[in-house]
């Protein structure tokens, strides 16, 4: 969801050198989530994309679980990342 944010950002700031910095924060959070955090083998097949979320930790809630809501946000920011690059004729960035 963080990296969502800096995305929107990204677009909205009139400063095209702090645009950049939000957008590459954006796409640097998402490298991080998908090298670290994808899910492999029985999470696949059990439909998770995100692996190692926390819920609420201080009260043991959702500890180190897969969440739809992550998933969500990801996958959502994904595409906007890959619809842009295909609108500027550049391809995935």
């Amino acid at each position: 969801m963080a990296a969502g944010g800096f995305w929107k950002l990204s677009k909205l700031v009139q400063n095209p050198v702090r645009a950049g910095q939000y957008r590459a924060i954006a796409i640097r959070t998402v490298d991080s989530l998908t090298n670290r955090y994808m899910a492999t083998g029985d999470a696949v097949s059990e439909g998770r994309m995100l692996v190692h979320a926390t819920l609420h930790k201080p009260a043991g809630l959702g500890v180190d679980e897969s969440m739809i809501l992550g998933d969500y946000y990801y996958l959502k920011l994904l595409l906007e990342i890959l619809n842009e690059g295909r609108a500027v004729g550049r391809g995935p960035l």
